[in-house]
C-alpha cells in the first residue's frame, strides 16, 4: 500500500538533512511517495492533514531545536491534548552527547507528538555524533514497521 509521506527535518549543519532524505529515498524504493523538507519551508499547520510523519531533529545550544523548526515547535505547543490521533510518526533525534541536553530537541518533539495523540510507530533514536549508523538502523525500522502495517490495514478495509 503506497502511502504519502514526509519527513520533515531540522537542522543547523546538514546531518539532519542527510538523514531525512536517505530515509525518504529508503521509502520510495518500497512504492511510497515520500517527501524530505525543511521545517523552515514546511507550513505547521499541514502537520494537522498528514497521516504518516517523519522528524529529523537536530538539537542546538541548550537544547533547543533549530532555527528551521521553531515555529513547528511552538504550532505543537499551541496545540490540545487529542489533536494529533490521525498522526502516525517516529522521531530521530541528533545531538553531541558532550552536552547536558543531549538529543533534547528530538526528545521534546516526541514528547509533544505522543501528549498530542499521535501513534509512535518506531521509538526514537537518539544520535550522538556517529549518527550514519542509527540514522540507517532507524530508516530500516521505520520501513519495516510500515511493511508491517499494510497487511494490517488492506485486512481491515
Amino acid at each position: 500500500m503506497n502511502q504519502n509521506i514526509v519527513v520533515l527535518y531540522a537542522s543547523m549543519t546538514g546531518n539532519s538533512q542527510e538523514c531525512a532524505q536517505k530515509l525518504a529515498k529508503r521509502l520510495q524504493r518500497d512504492g511510497h511517495a515520500a517527501t524530505a523538507i525543511d521545517l523552515a519551508t514546511y507550513v505547521a499547520s499541514n502537520i494537522l492533514n498528514e497521516q504518516t510523519a517523519f522528524i529529523c531533529m537536530s538539537t542546538w545550544g541548550e537544547g533547543e531545536p533549530p532555527d528551521d523548526a521553531s515555529d513547528f515547535v511552538e504550532f505543537l505547543r499551541f496545540l490540545e491534548a487529542g489533536t494529533l490521533t490521525h498522526l502516525r510518526y517516529s522521531v530521530l533525534a541528533l545531538g553531541d552527547s558532550g552536552y547536558f541536553d543531549f538529543c533534547q530537541a528530538g526528545k521534546d518533539v516526541d514528547a509533544l507528538l505522543e501528549y498530542l495523540g499521535a501513534h509512535r510507530i518506531v521509538p526514537r533514536v537518539d544520535c550522538d555524533v556517529y549518527y550514519d549508523e542509527p540514522c540507517t538502523q532507524w530508516a530500516e525500522q521505520v520501513a519495516a514497521a510500515l511493511a508491517f502495517a499494510a497487511p494490517q490495514a488492506q485486512a481491515a478495509a
